[in-house]
């Protein structure tokens, strides 16, 4: 059975389609805050691109995007030119390229 399939959700309609696809996106996003994060504080190092949480080794950023609850509104990280290091923003435009290529 596909994924799509599996959702249950009425495939003509694009919001409920959506609707499902961002809420198992919320799904994963919360496990690993759970299983990852853990409620350590975090540590951001902008010029290696590393995260790290608690005492944990560093771990590559893999960030896709910025969510604004007050506005319901979503940007992606590589529309978001305001505020991160233009190496991030190339890296993350090269990963783009190369899952488009199926890389």
């Amino acid at each position: 059975m596909k994924f799509l399939d599996r959702l249950g959700v009425d495939r003509s309609s694009f919001i409920d389609l959506f609707s499902a696809c961002l809420g198992c996106g919320a799904r994963v996003q919360e496990a690993g805050s759970k299983l990852i994060v853990k409620s350590r504080r975090r540590s951001v190092d902008f010029e290696c691109g590393e995260i790290s949480f608690g005492d944990d080794a560093p771990r590559a950023i893999w960030y896709i995007g910025s969510e604004v609850s007050s506005s319901r509104t979503w940007l992606w990280e590589y529309e978001n030119i305001n505020r991160l290091d233009e190496r991030l923003l190339t890296l993350a435009r090269l990963r783009l390229a190369a899952r488009a290529r199926g890389a």
